[in-house]
């Protein structure tokens, strides 16, 4: 399936999923005035230069119709997360970057899957469409589609900075890990189960090594905390590009035995198989059901 959110002939498209007809029905056009922002590196070499951006129109193609708008030239985001992309962590860090500074700027950043953020390589700037833009026609695809594109990446239930924090705990989980802490499940329900009672694996019990005060900041922001402490930046930075953790790493008898500790239920009932590797421990997970308060 192709994503919704595309860039052709220097014009960027979102695609509604309707008809020409229903997309007027549903009024749709009213969310023009919605706004998303391009985020651009400043004097402090962090993404925090935040510029609106609007649709400015709709387009109708094979009569499914699009918001529409310019001003942004790049690539979809999820298309370089999900191909292995050797700019992957380099963009993950840029929206991380980008979420910190929305919150310390008190500016309401749209939390969006990166099915619905745009990467400018060359010019260094991300592009965030208008959130309720965004959600609306992921909606239209079904919700297995919009779990995986957009309510797996944040929190829906959450407003203000406590919503930018999950955002920028969610993508920094998964750009350590590689993988969502409220992964979608083949069992919709257990999915929202998940993310309703955050049932995930605690960063530190996940990675062996992992620097204790990033894993505490991640972990408590995707618990619904900590929206008003300051990101450790540098800390995931290490992480991301130095690798620490492996550094740090202990035994995996040692990791077996800290995660026994931290667990209030037993984990390994819900695993179902360990590989131990030179650094880690990775866990193939069924039915995890863990959680960190």
């Amino acid at each position: 399936m192709e994503n919704i959110l595309s860039i052709k002939n220097d014009y960027i498209y979102l695609n509604s999923s309707l008809s020409e007809e229903l997309f007027a029905k549903t009024k749709f056009s009213l969310m023009l005035n919605e706004t998303g922002y391009i985020v651009s590196k400043s004097t402090d070499g962090t993404f925090s230069d935040f510029k609106p951006w609007k649709f400015t129109g709709t387009k109708t193609i094979n009569n499914t119709a699009y918001f529409s708008g310019d001003g942004f030239s790049g690539k979809n985001a999820e298309d370089i997360i999900y191909s292995n992309s050797p700019d992957t962590d380099t963009l993950l860090f840029a929206v991380c970057q980008a979420y910190m500074n929305a919150v310390s700027q008190n500016i309401s950043l749209p939390c969006n899957g990166p099915q619905g953020i745009l990467y400018d390589k060359e010019n260094q700037k991300l592009l965030f469409v208008p959130e309720k833009n965004f959600e609306k026609c992921a909606k239209n695809l079904g919700k297995k589609e919009y779990f995986q594109i957009q309510n797996s990446w944040r929190d829906s239930a959450a407003n203000g900075k406590e919503a930018l924090a999950f955002s920028l705990a969610n993508y920094a989980y998964y750009a350590i890990t590689k993988r969502l802490p409220f992964p979608v499940q083949e069992n919709l329900e257990e999915t929202e189960n998940n993310l309703a009672n955050r049932n995930f694996l605690p960063l530190d019990c996940s990675i062996n090594g992992i620097n204790k005060k990033l894993a505490e900041y991640i972990n408590s922001c995707l618990i619904g905390k900590n929206a008003e402490t300051t990101f450790p930046l540098q800390l995931f930075e290490d992480e991301l590009f130095n690798h620490v953790s492996q550094k740090n790493s202990i035994s995996a008898e040692q990791f077996e035995n800290y995660i026994k500790s931290k667990s209030n239920i037993s984990i390994f009932s819900k695993i179902r198989k360990i590989i131990t590797t030179e650094h880690n421990i990775k866990f193939n997970i069924l039915n995890l059901s863990i959680c960190t308060n």
